[in-house]
């Protein structure tokens, strides 16, 4: 018969009927994908392309695929250590002395060969699970290492037949037999390891994920959705409709999960399954912020298994459980209570357009984009729940999914023209610094951010009516500071009530007249606290960090009670404020003061520096440490 080369078939045709083959199954996946879901990308390659890395970075993706590629063809052809376990040693090079032959006649077959071994090891290379579950992405390469492995031995034997020399001439056989145990022993051990790897990580599906679809089965409805990370057994098993939190079987999820865990728990929370079946603090981090909310509220049923630390591919961590969410915390979310309480926005006020960063469709709705100038200290995205200082309320209980961030962030909301709105941004204030607004390219305002790392903060901001010229506007939020500004959420208002006028005249004024204080009613004494009600007011200019601190002095000067922090119980830095006025409530406890008649002092200070802030237009009032005289409190 006539051999097929490249020279006698024609190099085109060749190629071309070759060729199609492989493309026709290449396109055949995204073609269906698009007809299906109207995306040619399959959800399983969203979840594990490196392609898809958040936040992207070109130079680490193009560095992550040259090192897998590197690793992969170093394993194939010198498998040591895990590799032993899965490529034979030896076969590897046998298959490439075999390629090299056919390349040499330029056969077709050998051409196109190895262009779909480096094709193929280069999209393979591009997933971030290049290497997991027993090799299994690389078997296709791996297994047409066999035949030729096989051509490759028949051309050793033929270059000794060829060249015998005395060395070869007497030992031959020798030579022959030897290699030939070396195969058959280096096969033999990666069949026993490979079967027992096999029957291992079958006896941890058994042990765990079985054991879960089976408890799933019997003791939640029928019509139960079940969020799950490990989703086969769960699905097929369990008999349950499933929602993958990776992404592999449920449209938009790798999104999600590809933005880190703030991003799953906004996808959970937008989805509300009845029961979460996945792993916690031993899969790592990420599902551990999960583990640390309320979306695994209750615990209803855990398995555990002792894995082999070497062989396992099977589980993700040796403790899954099943959990039932209580979404609570999660429904107060879009709440600012403490403005509502100091009477700068009404209670019954909805905003007109919300931003909930972490959340791929509120974000994607609201042309949110973010920038970094620098790696983050973590996961792109987290997922937390806290409360706000010195609130009690149980709505001050929030779960919520945010982004880290150190470059900016912009998003455009619709509003009404030529009304003014206040925006409230939450943050998780853990860096301290401080970040500038701009509305519509013009800036608005620089607001500070406190350290209080656990507890949420509302940062507001007027944008007054002459910047909205038309329906819609652009926030640009550009933070300074040394580590990460991390907003987790964006809420616009309009329909604001009136600003309050504090009656008479204040006590004194700060900052050049920026900041006025008023003392709103008597103080008074409740059982063993005392309560000062103060109305602070601003024209906007008030700037800077400052806490304040009451003093409760006895008839020697000396303080016998006392109480500090930032006004609005905490929540509201002085270079936060907006124009108008606010109350503020401050409560001293009393409990160790003796009886008699007090003097009732407050200062403001800075608490980094404890350079004081002294009062204004209330000479009289003031000692030398630049206390404001309040008044005198009667302790029975």
């Amino acid at each position: 018969a006539r051999r097929v080369t490249v020279r006698n078939f024609g190099w085109w045709r060749g190629w071309l009927a070759l060729a199609l083959i492989p493309l026709a199954a290449l396109i055949a996946q995204p073609l269906v994908n698009l007809l299906v879901t109207g995306s040619p990308v399959a959800s399983g390659g969203s979840a594990k392309s490196l392609l898809g890395v958040v936040p992207f970075d070109l130079g680490y993706v193009i560095t992550r695929i040259v090192e897998n590629f590197i690793r992969m063809w170093r394993e194939f052809l010198l498998p040591t250590g895990e590799a032993s376990a899965y490529v034979v040693i030896g076969v590897g090079v046998l298959a490439l002395i075999g390629a090299a032959s056919l390349a040499r006649k330029r056969t077709v077959f050998a051409l196109a060969l190895i262009a779909w071994w480096i094709g193929l090891a280069l999209a393979i290379s591009t997933l971030d699970t290049a290497f997991w579950h027993f090799k299994r992405y690389q078997m296709p390469i791996v297994i047409t290492f066999i035949p030729l492995a096989v051509i490759g031995v028949e051309l050793l034997l033929r270059q000794i037949q060829a060249r015998r020399v005395n060395f070869l001439r007497t030992r031959q056989q020798a030579l022959i037999a030897a290699a030939a145990l070396a195969l058959i022993g280096s096969g033999a051990f990666t069949q026993i390891e490979f079967y027992y790897r096999y029957v291992i990580n079958i006896g941890y599906v058994r042990d765990q994920p079985y054991q879960m679809a089976l408890w799933l089965r019997q003791n939640t409805p029928s019509d139960a959705v079940i969020a799950v990370h490990d989703v086969g057994m769960m699905r097929f098993m369990g008999e349950r409709t499933t929602l993958d939190i990776v992404g592999l079987t449920t449209p938009d999820a790798a999104a999600y999960w590809r933005n880190g865990p703030g991003s799953v728990g906004e996808f959970l929370v937008r989805e509300h399954p009845d029961y979460i079946a996945a792993y916690g603090v031993g899969h790592g981090l990420g599902l551990g912020y999960l583990a640390a909310t309320d979306l695994y509220a209750d615990p209803l049923a855990l398995f555990t298994v002792t894995l082999d630390p070497v062989r396992n591919v099977a589980l993700a961590a040796a403790t899954q459980g099943i959990y039932r969410p209580d979404w609570t915390a999660a429904e107060s979310a879009g709440e600012h209570l403490m403005f509502v309480q100091a009477g700068m926005i009404d209670a019954a006020a909805i905003p007109i357009a919300s931003v909930n960063v972490a959340d791929s469709a509120s974000e994607r709705a609201h042309d949110y984009a973010w920038s970094l100038v620098r790696p983050v200290n973590g996961f792109p995205t987290e997922y937390n729940q806290f409360s706000y200082q010195g609130c009690t309320d149980p709505r001050c209980t929030i779960m919520d999914g945010g982004r880290r961030i150190n470059g900016a962030e912009s998003f455009t909301l619709p509003v009404r023209p030529h009304e003014d709105a206040l925006l409230i941004t939450r943050l998780h204030p853990v860096d301290t610094g401080a970040y500038d607004v701009y509305a519509n390219d013009a800036l608005i305002a620089t607001r500070v951010i406190p350290p209080l790392p656990g507890a949420w903060l509302d940062v507001p901001v007027l944008i007054p009516a002459e910047q909205i010229t038309s329906e819609a506007i652009t926030i640009r939020i550009v933070p300074r500071l040394e580590g990460d500004y991390q907003p987790y959420r964006h809420d616009l208002y309009q329909d604001l009530p009136a600003p309050v006028t504090p009656a008479g005249d204040p006590l004194a004024t700060f900052q050049t007249g920026a900041i006025w204080l008023h003392l709103r009613d008597a103080i008074s004494v409740e059982g063993e606290r005392a309560i000062l009600p103060l109305t602070w007011a601003s024209d906007g200019q008030a700037h800077g960090d400052y806490q304040v601190f009451v003093h409760v002095l006895n008839a020697d000067d000396q303080i016998v009670a006392q109480a500090d922090g930032r006004p609005l119980a905490g929540n509201l830095p002085f270079g936060n404020w907006i124009i108008g006025a606010f109350h503020d409530t401050i409560t001293i406890d009393l409990t160790n003061v003796p009886a008699g008649t007090h003097r009732v002092i407050l200062g403001i200070y800075d608490p980094l520096t404890g350079e004081r802030l002294p009062p204004e237009n209330a000479a009289d009032r003031v000692d030398e440490f630049a206390r404001l005289f309040i008044a005198e409190l009667e302790v029975e």
